[in-house]
């Protein structure tokens, strides 16, 4: 079947036909926004706001040029119009591929050269989640703080955008075409027309998604920020600015000059005020604004603002080079903090240049020449994607799929509970006479501990406990793996999310059912016939509610399992630590409790008792944004301190020793 258009139909609306100078200069804001936070120059924690306004921005361009792909092909049609999806597709590849590949290649080369294997695995496997452009669900299943410290962040953890970006576009064509051809759509036994539809259905999507966001943000995880539908509203808000049609009339131009200034101030007002610790719900201002500047532009393009600023040569070139900077600006980063830059006044601007100079090369020799390739083939869409039902179908799979992606990881956890299921540890520990077995080591933090003791045998190390010791970092670099690479230990994880000491402990952690619970004492049944020559024990989160009810029965009880841990392993190196991270709320005085409770029942047991409750001073830098884990920052925090306490042990010694 022949699927290039035939000679009397009109070739397909391209991107440079909605060209705008006044876009260009709302990109190189943007850009400029996120390499001013990400570059710590003073006074732009608010910077990350830029990547909301390129979404509104692709939202409106995306949009508007569908419509008017739509408007101006029915117009050979009899009223009748299409939309090529070929070549909606071939645009955006050509558009989007080069540059991201490109840069992509350089990173994982880059990491080649980087003396750390962990490093180089979890690159390799972020280049294939970015590759595949979902490095958003990657980030979001990690549970990645995004505003976490970035010396140990992936390279390529920016790609979450462009990730978002894409199944926006994958998805928005078929969803069109599946409004525009429902002729029979009707409001209160009215039908409407195309634009109309369309502006309804994507009216109601927004709001979907916008509640979405605001529900989420009660109690947000580090994942909520890479989600895709809490973020869908964003490319929503300037769809239907693209869709709005101008109002020309006197009264409405001096109310949209009006309202035009207010969003300029509002977008400037949002930059200085909002900060990493505000909740998501807060970017409805910026997108807004964005939005309303687009509509408004469109139909006034003259004002002080406009002609001096949004339209400065200046602004324009950063807009111009706005999607290779990006691309670069985070890598750069990232490797020059790798190679032990500090990231002062002096260090960010030289980085800036580094990055400004690379991205004009990159916008000029790679993306240039692959925007000036002519079609392929002027393609249309064939009768089965003109079907209604198709093209719905279409959408909802697409949709369901993403979806089911995105929140894999909360099924996946409800299934675990339910089935009660242990995940086998990260490597088997032997049973009596071990030999070498060699493990990756993580990125040592900036403030690295000591040299690492080397041993005349391997060392074992065994971790017991809840999500203090696994949860969140951006690269994977617990303060487990931090511990064991400096000593040049072993170790099996067998620590699990909402963990309590007691098989029983029904509490806080969030079971309603004793045996779906995890537990210390759980997991030392399932590890009884491991080896282990040292041991490591942090729990107590999901024990608070029986230690303000029953603190003796507690205390004796968890006194019960630790000298379990030391019947069953009599020579190793066992230690507890109190709780690392600091508790607020209701339950605020659960740290001293439990810290109490567990100490005495350590000192008990003859197991040594760390104290961590004093260590985090600094919340925002050491832990994740809603408070309740540990950060990369946070993980080197601990691992440097537990090194320097277990050094001072005689039990480390006559480890050290043997």
């Amino acid at each position: 079947m022949n699927t290039t258009a035939p000679s009397n139909m009109p070739s397909p609306i391209t991107d440079k036909s909605s060209f705008r100078r006044d876009i260009l200069g709302l990109r190189g804001f943007a850009v400029l926004f996120v390499l001013a936070d990400h570059f710590n120059f003073p006074g732009t924690e608010a910077g990350f706001i830029g990547v909301d306004m390129f979404f509104v921005i692709s939202g409106y361009l995306i949009i508007g040029l569908l419509l008017k792909e739509y408007l101006h092909n029915g117009k050979s049609l009899g009223g009748y119009g299409w939309i090529s999806i070929g070549s909606f597709f071939q645009r955006r590849i050509r558009r989007i591929l080069p540059a991201a590949i490109f840069v992509m290649a350089v990173i994982f080369l880059a990491s080649l050269l980087i003396q750390d294997g962990e490093f180089k695995k979890q690159t390799r496997q972020d280049s294939l989640w970015s590759l595949l452009f979902v490095g958003n669900i990657n980030f979001a299943q990690r549970q990645t703080d995004y505003f976490a410290s970035s010396d140990l962040a992936s390279p390529l953890m920016h790609y979450w955008s462009l990730a978002v970006e894409e199944q926006f576009y994958l998805l928005i064509p078929f969803l069109f075409m599946a409004v525009v051809n429902w002729h029979g759509f009707s409001v209160a036994g009215r039908r409407l027309q195309a634009r109309p539809r369309i502006m309804l259905v994507l009216a109601t999507l927004c709001i979907l998604s916008l509640t979405s966001l605001i529900i989420l943000s009660f109690n947000p995880s580090d994942g909520l920020y890479f989600q895709t539908f809490p973020r869908m509203w964003e490319f929503l808000v300037g769809g239907l600015a693209a869709l709005l049609k101008p109002k020309i009339s006197h009264r409405s131009k001096i109310y949209l000059l009006l309202l035009r200034r207010v969003s300029y101030f509002t977008l400037a007002l949002s930059f200085l005020f909002i900060s990493p610790a505000s909740s998501m719900v807060v970017l409805v201002f910026p997108v807004f604004a964005t939005a309303i500047i687009l509509y408004v532009n469109q139909q006034l393009r003259f004002g002080f603002l406009f002609e001096k600023v949004l339209i400065n040569s200046m602004v324009t070139f950063f807009g111009r080079i706005s999607y290779s900077l990006y691309l670069w600006h985070w890598p750069i980063l990232i490797y020059s903090k790798y190679l032990g830059l500090q990231l002062t006044w002096m260090s960010s601007v030289g980085l800036f240049f580094a990055a400004v100079g690379v991205s004009v090369v990159t916008e000029r020799f790679v993306e240039r020449p692959f925007l000036r390739v002519g079609y392929i083939a002027d393609f249309y869409s064939p009768g089965i994607l003109k079907s209604r039902r198709v093209t719905a179908g279409a959408f909802l799979v697409l949709a369901g799929g993403l979806f089911v992606a995105t929140y894999q990881p909360l099924i996946s956890t409800y299934i675990s509970k339910v089935t009660a299921e242990r995940e086998q540890a990260y490597w088997t520990p032997p049973l009596e006479d071990p030999g070498v077995i060699s493990v990756s080591p993580s990125k040592q933090p900036k403030t690295s501990p000591p040299e690492p003791i080397t041993s005349k045998k391997s060392v074992y190390l065994g971790i017991f406990g809840d999500s203090t010791v696994q949860c969140c970092s951006a690269t994977g670099a617990f303060w487990p793996r931090l511990l064991a690479r400096n000593f040049n230990w072993q170790f099996a994880d067998y620590s699990r999310p909402a963990t309590s000491f007691l098989n029983s402990g029904v509490g806080s952690n969030g079971c309603t059912r004793a045996e779906d619970c995890p537990s210390v004492e759980g997991q030392l049944a399932a590890a009884s016939k491991k080896s282990f020559d040292a041991i490591s024990i942090t729990s107590g989160i999901g024990d608070c509610l029986m230690a303000r009810k029953k603190p003796d029965e507690l205390q004796r009880d968890i006194q019960k399992i630790l000298q379990n841990f030391r019947r069953t392993y009599p020579t190793a190196l066992i230690f507890t630590t109190g709780l690392a991270v600091p508790i607020v709320g209701s339950n605020s005085d659960c740290n001293s409790r439990m810290d109490n409770i567990i100490r005495s029942a350590s000192e008990a047991s003859n197991i040594i008792y760390i104290d961590l409750s004093r260590l985090v001073s600094n919340p925002t830098d050491q832990l994740t944004q809603d408070l309740s884990h540990l950060n990369d920052s946070g993980h080197a925090l601990i691992a440097k301190y537990l090194v320097s306490k277990l050094k001072e042990t005689p039990e480390f010694l006559k480890m050290a020793e043997k």
